[in-house]
């Protein structure tokens, strides 16, 4: 049995970070046919492989909905950022159908 250290990150505690360190156990499967091998300890707030506690998704969807930003949106803007460009999401843009009402 060894260990893995997860690091997810959480919700902020007013303004001070809070830094989750776990340290999980590995287990190995005894069974020759087990197509897993090795898994690791999970709890329902923090699953396998999860870099994010589900307590901070829910609070940053909530935050987007609040605002009116669809998820798709916010991915868009996140990209942007991490390529180096402008860190506002940008304005959403407004189509207009015109139709002409021309007798001929």
């Amino acid at each position: 049995m060894s260990r893995v250290i997860a690091r997810p990150r959480d919700v902020c505690r007013g303004m001070d970070p809070v830094v989750v360190c776990w340290v999980k156990r590995r287990w190995a499967c005894e069974e020759e046919q087990c197509p897993r091998q090795t898994f690791t300890e999970s709890v329902p707030h923090l699953r396998p492989r999860c870099r994010i506690t589900t307590r901070l998704r829910e609070q940053a969807g909530a935050e987007l909905a609040g605002r009116g930003i669809a998820l798709a949106e916010a991915a868009l803007a996140r990209r942007r950022v991490l390529a180096g460009g402008p860190r506002s999401v940008p304005p959403r843009r407004r189509t207009r159908c015109w139709i002409s009402r021309t007798r001929r």
